[in-house]
């Protein structure tokens, strides 16, 4: 296909201003959210890592069960504040002293993707359990 670029889960972007550090989340605009492979200076193409399960810093005191819907704050990291901006899902538990959780993103534009995919990992979770 002529007009194909690439596939959804590593995208190449300019990096924003500020720049990005690879391995740490950032939010391009109101909705382009990712993991950079590498490090990059405002302004540089970086690769931008939209799907996939992340080991991401947690903010806060608060417990994580599977399946919760997550939120990223470019300051504090996960949290579960729906004020936030929706970014995953918890794929697996993570207690208050934790300071990471195991998250999976995806590329979304509306939190109704988010409860499909919630919906979805409930109905394996439950699988898994029997």
């Amino acid at each position: 296909m002529i007009n194909y670029k690439s596939e959804f889960h590593s995208i190449q972007v300019t990096a924003p201003s500020g720049g990005v550090v690879g391995g740490t989340p950032v939010k391009i605009g109101s909705h382009l959210f990712g993991v950079p492979a590498a490090t990059a200076a405002a302004g540089y193409p970086v690769n931008l890592i939209t799907a996939g399960v992340f080991n991401l810093s947690k903010a806060g005191t608060f417990s994580i069960t599977a399946g919760d819907k997550l939120y990223w704050n470019s300051s504090t990291g996960i949290t579960k504040t729906a004020t936030d901006y929706a970014c995953g899902v918890a794929m697996s538990d993570a207690a208050s002293a934790a300071t990471s959780c195991e998250v999976l993103i995806f590329p979304m534009t509306d939190l109704v993707a988010v409860d499909a995919a919630i919906a979805a990992l409930d109905v394996r979770v439950a699988a898994l359990e029997a």
